[in-house]
């Protein structure tokens, strides 16, 4: 597995115009991804990263098609995405879709003219193909990556369940819950009130229940957590700065934040990217159902995700 190299802030790349370069798109049900990177001396190389809040399972209707106004925001996103392909070749990226295009009815419309913009098309990837990619990432941006470990991404459709060692993946699941979905259904507006926290959690641990005996019988040595949820949870956790953890007690306390009836004393929301506060209370059940499925004891946070995933496949394969 190549080692991920990626710039220190306030340090300029510098970009070497004989070394290829390569570009993954990760088009999730929340947010889009870019990472552009080159090959330098074995490693990969970061050379940009951009993400915009999409929320293209948000724009599914009932009957599983994309709303017009969803397509107009990923579309336009694509084309910023585009502008800052343009130095790389078209054969050296990958664009890959997942939940949220696995689910809708109307997607072939938005694929053609998404395949325009890019100047290729955009593969929609199975459950499975999504949870190997995510380990790869995941993997690729943590240095103890041969150790068994147990990674977890809740993504805005999906949530990737994965055990692996020896930076392998051997038991892989996507599970149909996500945190677009399950926080428009009981956090409307982002407002997360107890009881509905409660039958969140409820529902998230009924839709995991079938996937526990896969994942139990195995020993990870360390877990792993990935994307923007439990990004969010970190950020809001107080865990020592040198073993940088969480576990159910610290996602207790969270969620006794989350859920004070005054909304407009809640420091802890106001602490949340405004991009993420509508679908975190979603994402942060789901965690929780995770932990108690599974019987996670503590969770560290790995900054790799699916577009690392992708970088390394392509960077195999070179």
């Amino acid at each position: 597995m190549a080692e991920l190299q990626e710039p220190e802030l306030g340090q300029v790349i510098s970009i070497n115009k004989r070394a290829k370069q390569f570009g993954a798109l990760d088009l999730g049900s929340n947010s889009f991804h870019l990472v552009i990177a080159q090959e330098n001396h074995g490693r990969i190389q970061i050379l940009d990263r951009h993400k915009e809040t999409v929320r293209l399972a948000e724009g599914l209707t009932k009957n599983k098609k994309i709303t017009k106004a969803a397509e107009d925001r990923a579309l336009a996103c694509l084309k910023r995405f585009a502008e800052r392909l343009q130095a790389v070749n078209t054969k050296d990226v990958r664009a890959v879709g997942t939940s949220a295009f696995r689910r809708a009815s109307n997607s072939k419309g938005f694929l053609r003219r998404a395949e325009k913009i890019l100047g290729k098309p955009i593969e929609i990837v199975s459950g499975h193909e999504e949870a190997r990619l995510i380990y790869l990432g995941v993997c690729s941006n943590y240095e103890h990556g041969e150790n068994p470990s147990l990674v977890v991404d809740i993504g805005g459709g999906s949530t990737e369940i994965i055990f692996g060692e020896n930076s392998t993946p051997t038991t892989l699941t996507s599970v149909n819950i996500g945190c677009i979905p399950l926080s428009q259904k009981f956090f409307p507006e982002g407002i997360a009130k107890k009881e509905a926290m409660k039958k969140a959690v409820s529902q998230a641990l009924a839709e995991l229940a079938p996937v526990r005996e896969k994942f139990v019988k195995h020993l990870w040595r360390t877990c792993l957590g990935a994307s923007g949820t439990i990004e969010t949870v970190f950020s809001l956790a107080s865990t020592p700065a040198n073993r940088p953890v969480i576990d159910f007690n610290i996602l207790s306390q969270i969620r006794e934040h989350l859920v004070l009836d005054d909304t407009k004393k809640n420091k802890q929301l106001m602490r949340i990217p405004e991009d993420r506060r509508a679908v975190f209370p979603g994402g942060l059940a789901i965690l929780m159902a995770l932990f108690e499925t599974l019987d996670i004891k503590e969770m560290q946070f790995s900054d790799g995700a699916l577009r690392e995933g992708l970088l390394e496949d392509m960077f195999s394969a070179y």
